[in-house]
């Protein structure tokens, strides 16, 4: 069943910021001594997070191949239109979340 847009929405976010967090490691990672027990276990920490991602990306793929299945979501024809869905509330976020930069 496809996703409605809150659901893809949320994925979408989760998917961001699990990039963010590939980012920052593989960054860490870069700064130690190759082949050093710092390298090694970020490599580790960076190819968990990757797959992660991966499986994201995926999860979301499926849930977005087909309009959402409420008939008010599927009218909304504007782009990004799926990305409002949260309410002001659930706008709040943490720093370095995808909506700390909106």
């Amino acid at each position: 069943m496809p996703d409605d847009d809150a659901t893809l929405d949320r994925r979408s976010r989760r998917l961001l910021n699990a990039l963010g967090r590939l980012r920052r490691l593989e960054g860490l990672k870069r700064a130690q001594t190759r082949s050093s027990p710092a390298f090694h276990q970020l490599a580790e920490e960076v190819t968990e997070e990757a797959r992660d991602v991966w499986h994201l990306a995926a999860a979301e793929e499926l849930g977005a191949e087909e309009d959402s299945p409420i008939a008010a979501e599927r009218a909304e024809a504007s782009p990004g239109d799926w990305t409002r869905s949260r309410d002001a509330r659930d706008r709040s976020a943490d720093p370095g979340t995808v909506d700390s930069h909106r």
